[in-house]
């Protein structure tokens, strides 16, 4: 593995295969995010031959497409999902899939476990024809944060100080530029935040476990969690982040969605080509 890696992907297959074994791998907020992510291929004027899935968790979206008639009436012919549990296993980070081919990328919750996330836009960037379609969700910078300052004041309590205990996550004003920066046209940038009510703290742990969504930083803390730890940090939980007896956990979710260059598609107006002045309308 290099050591420059945020993530340890080795660690992130065995969870995600794990978690592919259980009963709810598909589990309720990647379905209800991935729902609202194939919504938003409606809003598109256009059928997609060639579709491609970048996943951990390809029987999610696909489902969601049979449900929602994509394939029955056309609006997306053929789909080959890439990635773990994928129809095509690889590494995320690399995308065998040649130059100038695919009609739509899509992904549901997978790069926020990129190392590389530039490098990875840039390759599906490539795969596209010109005016192919990406469109992804991926959990954003407030994700968790609940549990991440539980972890933090119980840590600093007891030992003196904090270790990362839940993964960074990206902004999004940054991936937006990032989309515009690997060569897309026309981006947009969405986000969405979901509060979820659990009964307590170590049933929100339970389910990002059965996820195969857990910590895999590389520089995590390889020993076990200390016991008087985790206890302090469900303590606090409970007792800053509760809501009629329950606890709230935040996801924060980017989508974005760009296209590849295209000559047909609109331009921006050059500077100083509009036809009434700004100074004008405001008096």
């Amino acid at each position: 593995m290099n050591n420059h890696n945020i993530f340890d992907l080795k660690k992130l297959r065995l969870r995600q295969k794990k978690s592919n074994l259980k009963k709810n791998y598909d589990n309720f907020l990647f379905k209800e995010i991935g729902q609202r992510l194939v919504s938003k291929i409606n809003d598109v004027n256009r059928d997609f031959d060639k579709v491609i899935e970048i996943t951990n968790k390809p029987k999610i979206i696909k489902n969601i497409l049979v449900e929602n008639n994509f394939f029955s009436s056309k609006k997306i012919n053929n789909l080959i999902s890439l990635g773990i549990n994928g129809d095509i296993e690889i590494n995320q980070e690399y995308i065998p899939v040649a130059h100038n081919t695919i009609d739509l990328v899509i992904s549901n919750l997978t790069f926020h476990w990129a190392n590389d996330l530039v490098g990875i836009l840039y390759q599906i960037n490539q795969t596209l024809k010109p005016d192919g379609f990406f469109l992804a969700s991926l959990f954003g910078e407030n994700t968790l944060i609940e549990l991440k300052e539980s972890f933090k004041l119980a840590e600093n309590e007891i030992i003196g100080k904090s270790f990362q205990r839940v993964s960074p996550f990206i902004d999004i004003k940054t991936s937006g530029d990032l989309l515009q920066r690997t060569g897309f046209n026309l981006c947009v940038s969405d986000l969405d935040k979901i509060q979820i009510k659990y009964n307590n703290p170590i049933d929100l742990l339970n389910e990002l476990r059965s996820m195969g969504e857990t910590n895999i930083l590389s520089s995590r803390q390889k020993s076990f969690l200390r016991k008087d730890i985790l206890r302090k940090a469900m303590e606090i939980y409970e007792k800053k982040f509760s809501d009629n007896n329950k606890v709230i956990a935040t996801f924060d979710v980017v989508y974005l969605s760009g296209w590849k260059y295209h000559t047909s598609q609109q331009k921006p107006l050059k500077p100083g080509s509009g036809k009434v002045s700004l100074s004008k309308i405001l008096k």
